[in-house]
């Protein structure tokens, strides 16, 4: 068997070639992905133990924020048996300066700390910020900074004392500091904490060195006695493990996305060998029924087909490794240089699991993948090789169709349940289900819309056309196992574009339903309201488009017309003008006189629905629900009084930069006290950005498994090629030049690609609506919208047939460079 397997690797090695770059490809993104995930385990699991560092026991608060450590905890834990000493650490939001928000801590130990710039904060008033807080401020070292501190009298307003803190350093993030890197820090003595965050302010945690001859297990036996019941006791490794399972939940989530989209590689990568073998061993049928004539058995065949296959696994899976260890090192050294202050990583971590598992992979992958062809191929009856030629069939077995249909059917109804019911794993295993059933009858779908295209095929590009449209259709199998390795690239990419550009406009509207404008500019205090002057000066912003006066009130009763109660809220008196600004106008839809718009929450809170009686402190009004964000009237429905007051609605500017314009609206109402400004369009932007992130992303990992499914499309057309060598020669002799054959073959790329692009759109847009109405299908709105971005649905459709095209070119290049003769003579 060894010697037929050195001759079948010889004769068909070049043409595994490709099978093995779409093995290597998919094995590099499993082993890039377990190679992350262990090497950021190991940053998180050194952070942890860094900030624990040699403490023998930590007392916590419990994570559902139950308990308090105050300084009579402190002193309990001082002086219980096995103590030497306590370190008590704090840690709290503040608003220093402007509005700059910074995460304010324990400064560490003397001498524990790294300053880059200055020292270490030392007495009451002292406080050292890292870079991010630094520039956030536009300070340096030895300048004073406002925090705003606290009121005199315990829950009176107004009364705050700004406390002056002076910047003595600027520290670098590490272990020691209690505070993530990424988002402005800044670390001080806990007096100078107690000072901005008031008297009462406690500790997260106390760390606890043991006194010599104690063990950590006494030390924390010790402190859990004299402690509060509620607080949570640790020794200092339990604390490291318990810091290392919080860290990591977010690197965990991260780690499983990769995984899935190394799954995605991988089942496309699966797509391609089978393939691969597939055509090969029917190409060598022939062959194989020799070797039956001369007395092999059929065990023997099977054997030696798997066992190409398992080197070809073994090969191409030690080839992804390396070239993943490679990609890993150099991704450790670009996150050590460009990302060094928000993680912490020093070296790669290369574990027996990154190595080994995607090693196994590979190998049981491809076997798999060639298991089903090689029984098939070997099925070959002796006299098969007596045969002249043995022409493919296009008959699909009807056992496949039941099957398909019965799986498709089954995983609708399972999705369509998900979706009713809003239940995401029934989404997810509906859709797995249905496309498993859409794969499935490739055989028959695949033919059928290549057919669609032969009429245009033919007035494009004549003869050549419908060769290449017969072509693709003579032969089910090779066409479907063809088009399903670029529709799981093409579907998957649809799916994410469609869901994202639905979510962001499910997430935009629900903002617009709170915040129905661009921005608001308000003024709080008792009587308090917007000046004329004030009016103006903001109208007249630079990139406000468009401005609206509305007044409002506070604490205005609404009553409903079924129930005794009611519910005091803010409404919002409004005129024509306000149609200018808002921006989803619907919301508006039904303001008349006695009328009131009510939210959905307001409406369930009050017991009445659409139609329903509301009692107003002067008169009835008729209920409205609709989307926008709190009870609506007419202006003239109100009476005129000094208890409303007046706020200002803003349209941007289309093309203004929602942050540009809101920092103007700030800087323009900076003189007014009591004065806020709340953008709508800002949060819009961010959520438009991080989508659009979260998308850039999530194609670019499907790019692994597209990349795969167009080496298996070229693979497959230039393995056909070779199955039509006479053919080809013999068009060639009855007069096909040799462009036309390279048309033909061009054409047939894209036809099967276009099969590809004309499901997997259809799929990826029903997918990725079903996704998203699953996941906020309970959102008080009319349900979620289907929004197609059609333009990049077009670009992803003219990269999968350009894409198509691409791959045709070496296969068409050598079909065209054979001679005529030289191809009628071969077998």
């Amino acid at each position: 068997m060894g010697a037929l397997v050195r001759a079948g690797l010889r004769g068909q090695g070049r043409r595994l070639l490709s099978a093995g770059s779409a093995v290597a490809l998919g094995i590099m993104f499993l082993a890039v992905t377990l190679l992350l995930s262990a090497t950021l385990a190991a940053s998180v699991e050194q952070e942890a133990a860094g900030a624990v560092g040699d403490y023998a026991t930590v007392v916590s608060l419990p994570r559902d924020g139950g308990g308090e450590i105050d300084d009579a905890q402190v002193e309990k834990v001082r002086h219980a048996p096995g103590v030497a000493s306590v370190e008590p650490v704090m840690q709290t939001g503040l608003a220093l300066g402007q509005d700059t928000f910074v995460m304010l801590a324990t400064a560490p130990p003397p001498g524990a700390g790294t300053y880059v710039r200055g020292r270490e904060p030392g007495g009451n008033g002292e406080i050292a910020l890292d870079e991010n807080a630094l520039a956030a401020l536009q300070t340096e070292v030895g300048r004073t900074v406002t925090a705003p501190g606290m009121p005199e009298t315990p829950g009176a307003q107004g009364s705050q004392t700004p406390v002056r803190l002076t910047v003595v350093g600027v520290f670098e993030h590490g272990p020691e500091i209690a505070v993530p890197a990424s988002m402005p820090a800044a670390i001080a003595t806990n007096a100078t904490i107690a000072s901005v965050a008031g008297p009462e302010a406690g500790y997260t945690e106390v760390r606890v060195v043991a006194a010599p001859g104690s063990t950590p297990e006494q030390v924390r036996d010790a402190v859990a006695a004299v402690v509060d019941p509620g607080l949570v006791v640790l020794t200092g490794r339990d604390d490291v493990d318990r810091r290392v399972q919080e860290l990591a939940g977010g690197h965990d989530v991260f780690a499983q996305v990769l995984l899935v989209f190394a799954a995605v590689a991988l089942m496309t990568c699966m797509i391609v060998v089978s393939n691969t073998f597939r055509i090969l061993l029917a190409q060598r049928q022939r062959q194989l029924a020799l070797l039956r004539c001369v007395g092999a058995g059929r065990g023997q065949l099977v054997r030696a087909v798997l066992v190409e296959a398992l080197l070809l696994g073994v090969v191409a899976s030690l080839a992804g490794i390396l070239v993943a260890l490679v990609l890993g090192q150099l991704g450790v050294m670009a996150a050590h240089r460009y990302a060094g202050d928000i993680v912490s990583i020093d070296r790669l971590e290369i574990t027996p699991t990154a190595v080994l598992v995607p090693l196994g992979v590979g190998v049981v992958l491809t076997l798999a993948a060639a298991l089903m062809p090689a029984v098939r191929a070997t099925r070959t009856s002796p006299l098969a090789a007596l045969r002249p030629e043995l022409p493919p069939t296009g008959r699909v077995r009807g056992i496949r169709v039941v099957l398909g249909l019965t799986v498709l059917i089954a995983g609708g109804a399972l999705l369509a349940l998900g979706v009713r019911d809003g239940r995401l794993e029934f989404g997810i295993a509906g859709g797995c289900l249905s496309f498993v059933g859409v794969l499935a009858l490739g055989p028959v779908l695949v033919p059928v819309l290549v057919g669609r295209a032969r009429g245009l095929a033919r007035r494009v590009v004549g003869a050549p056309g419908v060769l290449a449209v017969e072509n693709a259709r003579r032969n089910p199998q090779r066409a479907a196992a063809t088009t399903s390795a670029l529709l799981v690239g093409v579907t998957l990419i649809t799916m994410m574009t469609v869901g994202a550009t639905i979510a962001r406009q499910v997430v935009a509207d629900e903002i617009s339903s709170q915040l129905p404008v661009d921005a608001t500019a308000s003024v709080f205090g008792p009587g308090a309201g917007l000046t004329p002057e004030q009016v103006r000066r903001l109208s007249a912003t630079e990139g406000v488009a468009a401005a609206a006066q509305v007044r409002t009130r506070d604490g205005v009763s609404l009553v409903g017309s079924d129930r005794d109660g009611g519910s005091e809220t803010t409404i919002t008196a409004v005129d024509d003008s306000v149609h200018a600004v808002v921006r989803a106008p619907r919301m508006l839809d039904g303001l008349a006189p006695g009328v009131v718009l009510l939210d959905r929450g307001t409406a369930g809170m009050l017991g009445i629905g659409d139609g329903g009686t509301v009692t107003l402190p002067w008169g009835r009004a008729t209920a409205r629900v609709t989307g926008v964000g709190g009870p609506v009237v007419l202006v003239g429905d109100v009476p005129k009084s000094h208890e409303w007051s007046t706020t200002l609605w803003l349209r941007f500017g289309d093309d203004a930069d929602p942050a540009d314009v809101a920092a103007a609206l700030n800087t323009a109402a900076a003189g007014m006290e009591g004065g806020q400004i709340t953008s709508g369009a800002q949060q819009r932007a961010e959520i438009d950005r991080a989508v659009d992130a979260v998308l850039l992303v999530a194609i670019a990992l499907l790019a692994v498994a597209v990349l795969i499914a167009l080496v298996g499309v070229g693979n497959t057309l230039g393995l056909s090629v070779l199955e039509r060598t006479r053919e080809s020669a013999l068009l060639r002799a009855l007069g096909l030049t040799a462009g036309q054959l390279r048309g033909m073959l061009a054409v047939e790329a894209v036809v099967v690609s276009a099969v590809a692009v004309v499901i997997g759109v259809a799929l990826g847009i029903g997918y990725g609506w079903a996704g998203i109405t699953t996941l906020f299908g309970d959102i008080p709105n009319d349900g979620v919208p289907l929004v197609v971005p059609w333009p990049r649905i077009a670009l992803i459709a003219a990269v999968a047939l350009g894409a198509g095209l691409l791959a045709s070119v070496l296969p068409a290049r050598r079909a065209a460079t054979i001679a005529p003769a030289q191809g009628l003579a071969s077998e």
